[in-house]
């Protein structure tokens, strides 16, 4: 059992688990000699890595950086087919893509033994490190993360550190600010990258750019590892990866609209997901307010009160009709209409006594206002969910869905 080391006395108190660099403890160092002591102190090598993450965004991971490499890339082909080719959701999977990551918030390395090493670059050539200071689940205190550090380097997870080397260079002027670092200009030695060398030759470097920090996967020979952008695209949650159907290429507008099973792993509360698939057209349901519209609009279909634990089966004509209705509910411009209509429409016989009942009064005392107030997303989530039905959906197909 490795002993417990620096910082490793409590995580920092994170105002609602949101990061913060102002409250994390961490020092800011430019020194050689200090930064190689404090490395020292948190015993890194003989750590087997079980779990990466990263705090904030990858910029680097961004869809227009990914086709502008992918532009890049695929030099072989006239302009049109390359332009075509480079476009997010055309991309070879197959193609080659580096194992980095260009972020503005901490890289976090949990090893088997519990411990969870903590680094940044703030800016050029400084260097911020703790052990066991950040929660493992902390939310971004800038830009929300769009990709699984997991996915990225997971060649490394279960490899062990064997050396910890920092690599340094001789400057007489700030490498961001451009500023003589001292009155007699003389040079000085800087920290240019920590790399944590693995039991396999590999290992990962951190380094500082500008303002940003750099964690690359790299070989012996320092070049950088590269995995095929369909293995890394799994482990992508830019708004393409949990908005758009690979499939049809649709892309929705509405964010209550995910695709694909690997959309729940992104999403703190995934609302809606549809899965269209080989085996069935599915739409999933997990959040009662954003599937609002559609429980209306099938209780009206169906006389009967939408079981949001249930699951339901609807012909190609029978979800054009659900369509249709739900069309008609949100195009009310008065309250007061939409009030009458779905009181007029959920009027019924109970089926155990015979009796009149209404299906929507309790609805619309529950939830009437609130649909009211967010009309404009709910006709943004309807005309997204007609355009895809109508390019998923086959004229002899059929649409599930699937409750809590």
């Amino acid at each position: 059992m490795i002993e417990k080391t620096l910082y490793s006395d409590g995580k920092n108190n994170f105002e609602d688990n949101t990061f913060s660099a102002k409250v994390w403890s961490a020092p800011t160092m430019v020194s050689p000699e200090e930064i190689r002591k404090l490395l020292s102190s948190f015993k890194l090598e003989g750590r087997i890595i079980g779990a990466l993450h990263t705090i904030g965004l990858n910029y680097n991971l961004q869809p227009r950086g990914i086709e502008t490499y992918a532009y890049k890339y695929l030099e072989q082909y006239e302009d049109e087919e390359r332009q075509k080719r480079s476009e997010y959701h055309n991309i070879d999977p197959e193609m080659p893509y580096g194992c980095c990551s260009e972020i503005d918030e901490p890289f976090l390395i949990r090893f088997k033994d519990g411990d969870v090493f903590e680094i940044i670059t703030p800016q050029e050539p400084e260097f911020r490190m703790s052990m066991n200071c950040i929660p493992w689940n902390i939310k971004a205190g800038t830009n929300n993360p769009n990709a699984d550090a997991n996915v990225i380097y997971a060649a490394c997870i279960g490899k062990t550190i064997i050396n910890v080397e920092v690599r340094t260079f001789f400057a007489d002027k700030d490498p961001m600010f451009n500023d003589f670092l001292d009155e007699e200009h003389r040079k000085r030695e800087l920290v240019s990258e920590i790399i944590l060398w693995l039991d396999d030759g590999n290992g990962i470097s951190i380094s500082g750019d500008f303002d940003y920090c750099d964690i690359a996967y790299i070989n012996k020979k320092g070049i950088l590892n590269k995995i095929p952008f369909g293995e890394l695209k799994k482990g992508l949650s830019n708004w393409e990866d949990l908005h758009m159907d690979a499939s049809t290429g649709f892309e929705a507008e509405s964010p209550s609209l995910f695709f694909g099973e690997n959309s729940l792993d992104y999403v703190e509360d995934p609302y809606i997901t549809l899965r269209p698939d080989n085996r069935e057209i599915a739409l999933y349901i997990a959040y009662e307010q954003d599937f609002l519209l559609f429980d209306w609009a099938i209780t009206c279909f169906k006389r009967e009160s939408f079981d949001e634990y249930g699951s339901y089966e609807f012909s190609f004509q029978q979800w054009k009709e659900i369509i249709e209705i739900a069309k008609r509910i949100v195009s009310f411009t008065s309250f007061d209409d939409l009030f009458d209509y779905l009181l007029e429409v959920g009027s019924t016989n109970s089926k155990s006594s015979g009796e009149k009942k209404n299906m929507f009064l309790w609805r619309l005392n529950y939830m009437g206002e609130y649909f009211w107030n967010n009309r404009k997303k709910y006709l943004i989530q309807l005309q997204d969910m007609k355009a895809w039905s109508e390019l998923a959906l086959s004229a002899d197909g059929l649409m599930r869905v699937y409750g809590y």
